[in-house]
This record gives structure tokens, C-alpha cells and sequence, in this order.
């Protein structure tokens, strides 16, 4: 729900927002700090973005824990289906916990640990509930791939530039990625 939405500027504004404080008192209700993005944003998915877009060239406080999450990233549906198009597997069998040697998901996970916001533990939720230590050992398992396998590593570069080209080009500049 979009609270600043319930009132506009003014007396009527203050009997809003007075009725909507009031309504919620006494329920047993989530706090919405649980919801922070990245300790500092709260707001819808494309809000965020916004905000991520707008905070792509400002050094952010070493004291804000979560200031990796408030960089700008590419999606991670992106980045998965970018994959799943490039191997010809549909996306959900990237995301299944089986599939030790499925190429096309180790690239995945490469891809998401190289240039996703995410840790090795959230890496492997995503991935069917894998053990952070598994995310690690896949991306190793694919470096070593990579050095073997010439054909491989042609197509994961692929992937890199389509993944760089997600980025905003101004983004691509400060972070040296050509």
C-alpha cells in the first residue's frame, strides 16, 4: 500500500493520515523496516531501481552495512534468462537443486556471484536451497571448465557483454567494465 498516497497536502491530508494511524493501532502487524532495502530504502521494486539509478555515482557511508545492495545491478531474471536462452533450458531448471553438472546453471550461478548483489548464501536459495559452500565449489568447478573448454568460455563471454550491456553505460564507465 502506498501510505502518501491516502492523504494529500493540507487539513483533509492530517485526517487521513490521522485515520490511517489510528486504523492500524492495536493490530498485530509486520513492522515495515523488515522491508528495508538495503537499510535504507522502502518502497516498491521499481522505486528502488529508481533510487539504485540515482545513487550509481555517490559514495555511499561505510557505515550503511547493506551499501552493496545499493548499487546498480542487473536483475537477476535478466541474468537467468540470458542463460536459459543461450543453453535452451526453460529458466526453472536453472533454479532446481538438482543438476550438479548442469553447465548452463553453474554459469548461472557464476554469472549471479560475478555480477549480482547477492552472497553465496542467497545465491543458493535461489538455486533450490543449495549450501553456500555448493555455490562456491560450482563457480570453481566452472572456472576450471572455462580453462579447458574454449568453446565455453566463448560463450560465457557472450554472456558477460550481454550482461554488461545491461548496465547503464555511464554505470559501465565508472566501474571499468568495457
Amino acid at each position: 500500500m502506498d501510505i502518501v498516497a491516502l492523504w494529500p497536502w493540507g487539513k483533509a491530508g492530517e485526517k487521513n493520515y490521522r485515520q490511517f494511524v489510528t486504523g492500524a493501532l492495536g493490530k498485530d502487524q509486520d513492522s515495515p523496516l523488515k522491508q528495508l532495502y538495503g537499510q535504507l530504502v522502502l518502497g516498491s521494486e521499481e522505486f528502488i531501481e529508481k533510487i539504485k539509478t540515482l545513487l550509481k555515482d555517490e559514495k555511499i557511508s561505510q557505515e550503511i552495512v547493506e551499501r552493496k545492495r545499493l548499487k546498480y545491478y542487473p536483475r537477476l531474471d535478466k541474468i537467468l534468462g540470458a542463460v536459459a536462452s543461450a543453453f535452451g533450458e526453460p529458466q526453472c531448471r536453472l533454479v532446481e537443486k538438482q543438476g550438479r553438472n548442469n553447465t548452463a546453471k553453474k554459469v548461472a550461478i557464476y554469472l549471479m556471484k560475478r555480477y549480482g548483489c547477492l552472497d553465496n548464501k542467497e545465491i543458493g536459495q535461489l538455486f533450490g536451497g543449495l549450501h553456500y559452500s555448493a555455490v562456491s565449489k560450482a563457480a570453481a568447478r566452472l572456472e576450471k571448465e572455462l580453462s579447458k573448454d574454449k568453446d565455453l568460455a566463448k560463450l560465457v563471454d557472450r554472456l558477460m557483454s550481454h550482461v554488461n550491456g545491461l548496465l547503464p553505460k555511464s554505470y559501465r564507465r565508472a566501474i571499468s567494465i568495457p
